[in-house]
């Protein structure tokens, strides 16, 4: 039978880790405090500094992606600046959804060219060119309005003109393209978030179509669910977006392994590109508004003249206003103007461009509405 002493040194041990086990679980709502003043104190440094603040993009049903609404970015990958997104998710003042009396609205669609994060707001040509049309007008008010999205095809575009653009009302829809942004129709199959997005084609008839198939699978994938899962972290935290943003620059080197993608070839894609303008200036004309055509020149001096020649075509066809920067760009660059970062457009080229559209709308007496 124990004895006293082995009960006594028994109990003692009981009641020593009883001890230890009370001390390690008091010690778990102080660790979580502690956790969650280190994180605000981040939060709280990147605010400060600007830092995660560069993942904006959230899914968005009708156009595969768009700007979270009201999220505040620090720009640095390429060129710098400092903005927040309006309540519409748009790179803008707040604008109204009705138009105010004696105002002509300008909506510009395009991608990364037009949403310009890489120079300050007030140094993007979309409000270059409002500025200059309003300094000469003296009984109309001119808002040029910044519809454009990163990574955005033609496809987007049309779909943002659709969901989002015409809601504003707008008197002129500019829809500003690369030229060589026909490749990029073609549906990627696992290229992550920007490349979650409805697709084109067209049918035996060659009537435009809409598949929503690899948006809609890579919304039940791991990855799509992952990202839904996180946006209100995503929309909010300036510590996930530092840590998103250096897992980001770790996979971005295999990206196109990841996609398993090769794109088709210029005049191959054409014919869904050609019948998507057919679709925006279909919708303009429905709403009363007019409609022209930007091409955009790439960072260098540019002589894509097959695909120059195909949109040329399309406008003409169509009858509609088309204005082609390359030719002034290729000059600028003649004369040694630095116009670029790396990939867009700085200060100088924003300048060039607001420069040429300006002029362009006036001579083609695009400021005035519908007749």
């Amino acid at each position: 039978m124990p004895t006293v002493a082995a009960d006594s040194r028994h109990q003692a041990s009981q009641v020593k880790t009883k001890t230890r086990s009370s001390w390690r679980w008091s010690l778990v709502p102080e660790l979580a405090l502690a956790c969650a003043l280190v994180l605000a104190g981040l939060e709280l440094i990147f605010f400060a500094a600007g830092l995660g603040e560069q993942e904006y993009l959230q899914p968005d049903r009708a156009t595969g992606t768009a700007p979270t609404p009201g999220k505040h970015v620090t720009w640095r990958q390429e060129g710098f600046s400092r903005t927040s997104f309006n309540s519409a998710g748009m790179r803008d003042i707040e604008r109204r959804t009705t138009k105010p009396p004696k105002t002509f609205r300008v909506a510009v669609l395009g991608d990364s060219y037009v949403e310009s994060l890489q120079v300050e707001p007030d140094r993007s040509f979309c409000q270059l060119v409002e500025n200059r049309l309003n300094a000469a007008s003296t009984d109309t008010h001119f808002e040029v309005m910044n519809f454009g999205v990163s990574a955005y095809n033609l496809g987007q575009m049309y779909l943002r003109l659709k969901s989002l653009a015409l809601n504003f009302k707008p008197d002129l829809v500019i829809l500003a393209m690369r030229i060589d942004q026909a490749p990029q129709l073609d549906p990627y199959a696992h290229g992550g978030l920007i490349f979650a997005r409805p697709t084109f084609s067209l049918d035996a008839k060659k009537n435009l179509k809409q598949d929503n198939t690899v948006q809609d699978a890579w919304l039940k994938s791991p990855d799509g669910q992952r990202t839904q899962g996180l946006s209100w972290l995503r929309a909010n935290s300036r510590v996930w977006g530092v840590i998103s943003l250096s897992v980001q620059h770790l996979v971005r080197n295999n990206q196109n392994e990841l996609c398993g993608y090769r794109e088709r070839p210029f005049d191959q894609q054409w014919p869904i590109a050609h019948a998507l303008i057919k679709a925006v200036n279909d919708l303009c004309n429905q709403e009363g508004c007019r409609f022209m055509l930007l091409a955009l020149p790439g960072p260098g001096p540019d002589h894509n003249d097959r695909q120059l020649k195909l949109l040329s075509n399309s406008a003409i066809t169509f009858g509609i206003p088309c204005l082609n920067l390359t030719p002034a760009f290729n000059q600028a660059f003649a004369k040694g103007a630095n116009l670029y970062f790396t990939s867009h457009m700085n200060e100088s080229g924003h300048q060039l461009l607001a420069d040429e559209l300006s002029k362009f709308l006036k001579q083609n007496d695009l400021t005035k509405p519908q007749p």
